[in-house]
């Protein structure tokens, strides 16, 4: 008996999902280390090659799958069954776009695939809370005083930081259905060279420009391709906004990842803190943030 046969005896989900294949598992390999893989690269008895994930909250299937199937297969794993938390999809053979030569053309078909993510309408029942400015800057408030009550950021500077971000917090925020992560090592460039979107567990509702400062720091690009990715996705939505309100979103980004960071075991908030401390010597030396947003 396989890992996965084991799973599946004790998950009704899975036996439904695995049923759904309509031939035998011949490997099931885990794509994940942890005691209980969430994640598989299934082999099936016909030569078949799919990818079975398993994520958190049955919320987050639902918008996963309704991803998915607004793209049916272009830029993002095909979707090929669906159980509950489990997801069966397309396997994508590639290599991640961090580790491929990221060119100009590369990262412009991945602004592109954001964009067309942004003008999906929100899924049925989805809500947002980020609402009004004040909000905005309370969730930057809450981050900076975890990080100072953990001792990892002195309380000068999270002081600095919050003004930064009331400075240029902007007074509205589309908002609609964003990524989440969207970044080099969630697409991987297949074998035709065209990226696919293969790790989308964190889409939800939120402001777009929340989306693309996720981006910023997810996957760090040299300025002319950082410039060259926002001139793809201005195709459908001026980014001027978000590069004119940049220090509050990179300032809420790189908080908002530290605090993460700083609460799972092994990980260091060291990166994300080092950055945020250069944001802030940039802004108080007279940075603009435009310039800030494509400083390398």
């Amino acid at each position: 008996m396989t890992g996965i046969d084991r799973l599946a005896d004790m998950d009704a989900d899975l036996r439904r999902v695995l049923a759904s294949i309509g031939a035998p598992i011949v490997e099931a390999l885990p794509l994940s280390s942890t005691v209980e893989p969430r994640a598989f690269r299934l082999t099936t008895a016909r030569g078949h090659t799919l990818k079975l994930r398993k994520v958190r909250t049955t919320r987050q299937a639902e918008i996963e799958a309704y991803v998915l199937d607004a793209f049916d297969g272009e830029g993002f794993p095909r979707l090929r069954g669906r159980a509950g938390r489990w997801l069966l999809l397309s396997w994508i053979e590639g290599v991640p776009a961090s580790a491929a030569f990221a060119g100009e053309d590369l990262v412009r078909r991945c602004a592109s695939l954001q964009s067309r993510v942004h003008r999906l309408p929100p899924p049925p029942a989805s809500c947002s809370a980020w609402r009004t400015p004040d909000q905005r800057v309370r969730r930057i408030a809450t981050h900076l005083d975890r990080l100072c009550r953990a001792r990892q950021l002195a309380a000068a500077a999270a002081e600095r930081a919050l003004e930064i971000a009331r400075r240029h917090v902007p007074p509205s925020a589309p908002t609609g259905l964003g990524h989440g992560d969207f970044c080099g090592e969630n697409i991987v460039v297949a074998v035709d060279g065209l990226p696919f979107v293969v790790d989308n567990e964190t889409s939800a509702v939120m402001p777009l420009d929340h989306d693309l400062a996720r981006t910023w720091y997810r996957w760090p690009m040299p300025p002319s391709q950082w410039r060259a990715y926002l001139d793809e996705y201005a195709t459908f939505r001026d980014p001027s906004t978000f590069l004119s309100h940049f220090p509050y979103w990179g300032l809420m980004v790189l908080a908002a990842s530290a605090v993460l960071r700083l609460e799972r075991a092994g990980w260091s908030p060291q990166d994300p803190l080092q950055r945020l401390g250069a944001m802030l010597r940039s802004v108080e030396d007279g940075c603009a943030p435009e310039r800030l947003a494509f400083a390398p």
